[in-house]
C-alpha cells in the first residue's frame, strides 16, 4: 500500500474511532471541531483532486450561501445550540467535511482493501462499545436515555454515547440486516449476533424514532427478497391479511398495553400512550408528545411559506429538514439536500447489484426519516450514512463473492 494511502486510513480510522467510540473523546477531551477540521485539512493536502465532485460542490454552495446569511445578520437555523451564528457556521463545516472528505477520497480511489480496513475497523469499534455499554444498561436501563436528559447535566459516566450518535445507530442497520442475507456459515453467525447486540443498545436508547424505524427495517428485510418478487409480493400480502385480522380482534390495543408497561417509567412510555389514544381517538389533538411536535413542524412550514426564497422566523427546531426549510428557505436548503442527493447517486451508480442498490436505498431512507424527525444530526450522522453504511455494504458483498470463489 502507498504511503499517501496509509497516512488517509490511519487519519480516517482516528477520526472514525473517535466518533464511534465515545470513551475516547471523553478521555481525551478535545474539542470536536479541533478534530473534525483537522482531519478535513490532511485529507485534503494528501488528496486534493478527491474533492472534485458534486457533493463537494454543493458544500461549498451550502457553506457561501450561510456565510451569505451571515454577512446580512440573518439568523441559521441549523439545529446547532444557542451558540452565536459564526460559532454555528464553523460547528456545521466540522460536523460535514470529515464523512464528505472520506467519502470523496473512498470513491476517488475505488480501492476495495480501503473500504474493508475502515468499514470492519469502525464496526468492531461499534461492537467494543457496545459490549462496555452492556453491563452498565443491565445495571440500569435507562443509564443512556438518563445521560442524554437536559435534566441530567451533571449525570456523567465515561463511555456513553451522546443523543446524535445514539440516533445515527439505525443508519447502518439496514447494512447489517444486509450482511445477515448474503454471508454465509459464521460470518452469517456472526452478523447474528452483531444484530442481536444493535438491537439490544436501540432499545435500551428508548428513542421511540429509533424504535419505529429499526422494527420497519426488520419487517422489510424479513419480508423483501429483491430476487423472489412475486414470493415477497404474495408474503407481504398475507402479512397485510393477519394485521387486518389482529386489528380486528383488537390486538393492537394489547400490543400497545404491553408496550406501555414494558417501556413504564421510560420517555418512551409517554409516546406509547398517546400512540394508543390516537389509535382510539384518530385525533392528534388528544395528544401530547406527538401533537407537540407536529406542532413544531407547522411551525417550520409556516416559516417557509412566509419567505420561500430565503425563510423565516421563528422554526419548530426538531427537524433537520423542515427547520432550514422553514428558516433558510430553498436558497439554503436546496444545497443542503443536494449534498446528500449527489452522494446518492454516486454510490448508488457505484453499486453493482440490485440487491446492494437496495439496502442502500433503505439505509438512505433511515437517514432522511432522522433527520424530518429529528433536530439533530452531527458528525455522526454525516460519518454514518457517506462512509459507514455504503462501506459496509460493499465490504459485505466482497466477501460473499470470496466466500463463493472458495466454494468453487
Amino acid at each position: 500500500m502507498l504511503l499517501k494511502k496509509k497516512i488517509f486510513l490511519i487519519v480516517s480510522l482516528l477520526y472514525i474511532i473517535h466518533v464511534v467510540v465515545p470513551i475516547v473523546p471523553d478521555v481525551l477531551n478535545i474539542p470536536v471541531w479541533i478534530v473534525s477540521l483537522g482531519t478535513f485539512v490532511i485529507l485534503l493536502i494528501l488528496y486534493p483532486r478527491a474533492f472534485l465532485n458534486n457533493s463537494v460542490k454543493w458544500f461549498i454552495g451550502y457553506t457561501l450561501i450561510l456565510g451569505f446569511y451571515l454577512l446580512i445578520e440573518k439568523p441559521l437555523t441549523i439545529g446547532i445550540g444557542s451558540v452565536a451564528d459564526t460559532q454555528k457556521l464553523i460547528i456545521e463545516m466540522a460536523f460535514i467535511l470529515p464523512g464528505l472528505s472520506i467519502f470523496s477520497i473512498l470513491f476517488y480511489l475505488r480501492d476495495g482493501t480501503l473500504f474493508k480496513y475502515m468499514s470492519i475497523a469502525a464496526l468492531v469499534s461499534l461492537v467494543i462499545s457496545f459490549i462496555y455499554l452492556t453491563p452498565l444498561i443491565l445495571s440500569d436501563s435507562n443509564v443512556l436515555r438518563n445521560a442524554a436528559s437536559a435534566d441530567h447535566l451533571n449525570f456523567k459516566i465515561p463511555g456513553i454515547p451522546n443523543y446524535a450518535l445514539m440516533h445515527s445507530y439505525i443508519i447502518i442497520f439496514p447494512a447489517i440486516l444486509y450482511g445477515i442475507k448474503i454471508l454465509k456459515g459464521r460470518q452469517k453467525l456472526l452478523m447474528l449476533g452483531i444484530a442481536g447486540l444493535f438491537v439490544f443498545i436501540i432499545i435500551n436508547t428508548y428513542i421511540t424514532t429509533s424504535l419505529l424505524i429499526s422494527f420497519a427495517v426488520v419487517v422489510f428485510a424479513l419480508l423483501y427478497d429483491v430476487k423472489r418478487r412475486l414470493k415477497s409480493f404474495l408474503l407481504i400480502s398475507f402479512v397485510a391479511f393477519a394485521v387486518i385480522i389482529l386489528e380486528m380482534s383488537g390486538a393492537f390495543l394489547h400490543m400497545f398495553d404491553t408496550l406501555i408497561d414494558y417501556f413504564y417509567g421510560t420517555q418512551v412510555q409517554a409516546k406509547m400512550e398517546d400512540f394508543r389514544t390516537l389509535y382510539i381517538t384518530k385525533d392528534l389533538k388528544n395528544t401530547i408528545t406527538i401533537a407537540g411536535r407536529t406542532d413544531l413542524h407547522v411551525l417550520s412550514w409556516d416559516a417557509f411559506t412566509e419567505n420561500i426564497l430565503t425563510g423565516s422566523n421563528p422554526v419548530g427546531g426538531h427537524s433537520s429538514l423542515i427547520d432550514r426549510l422553514g428558516g433558510l428557505g430553498l436558497l439554503g436548503f436546496i444545497p443542503f439536500l443536494m449534498i446528500i442527493v449527489s452522494y446518492a447517486r454516486l454510490i448508488y451508480r457505484a453499486l453493482i447489484d440490485i440487491e446492494q442498490k437496495t439496502y442502500f436505498v433503505l439505509g438512505l431512507a433511515c437517514t432522511l426519516m432522522l433527520l424530518y424527525q429529528k433536530g439533530l444530526f452531527s458528525q455522526e450522522g454525516w460519518l454514518f450514512l457517506m462512509v459507514l453504511m455504503p462501506g459496509l455494504i460493499i465490504t459485505f458483498r466482497n466477501s460473499q463473492k470470496n466466500q463463493s470463489s472458495g466454494r468453487t
